[in-house]
């Protein structure tokens, strides 16, 4: 209730017929503000936050308004070498000698380097499909650009990167 009480959110209502009511809350003016302008120092952190949903919000919050997507790419790079470096540290505690590798602590050691291997994965397979797609975004906004050489004369580029002029009388 955190962001309650810096007044970024107000209860809307409550709704839900059953036992359980679930309680609604809105952005209010101040909390649109912070979140156009907050997540810039969480994306240029040194250590990205650890918690998956944390991340993926932040990403989505980033592109939503406007962020590069050189900076998006940095971000999940960042954070999926965080991850793996994490992963290395809990696989590094798996099965010692003494240790039952059935025992609650080794399968739940486990566990736990397997999941945080799987983010890290992820996160690399986004970072990569980030980069690729600012570089697509590249070609495409140079294949779209129009550069009028002189009144009768537009000269446009094709879909393959071709040189066209369109005589305009």
């Amino acid at each position: 209730m955190r962001l309650g009480w810096c007044g970024y959110i107000q209860r809307d209502r409550d709704s839900g017929t059953g036992r359980r009511r679930r309680h609604c809350y809105a952005l209010t003016q101040s909390g649109h503000q912070e979140a156009k302008r907050g997540w810039k120092s969480y994306i240029s952190a040194p250590h990205p936050p650890n918690d998956v949903d944390a991340i993926l919000r932040l990403v989505d919050i980033a592109m939503h308004y406007s962020a590069t997507q050189a900076d998006v790419t940095h971000f999940l790079q960042r954070a999926a070498e965080a991850k793996a470096a994490l992963a290395t540290q809990t696989g590094a505690k798996l099965f010692p000698p003494a240790q039952n590798p059935l025992s609650y602590e080794a399968a739940r050691t486990l566990c736990d380097y397997t999941r945080i291997g799987a983010e890290a994965a992820t996160l690399k397979s986004l970072a990569a499909t980030s980069a690729s797609r600012g570089r697509q975004q590249g070609v495409a906004a140079r294949r779209a650009i129009k550069v009028r050489q002189n009144p009768r004369e537009l000269l446009s580029f094709d879909a393959e990167g071709d040189a066209e002029v369109d005589q305009k009388g």
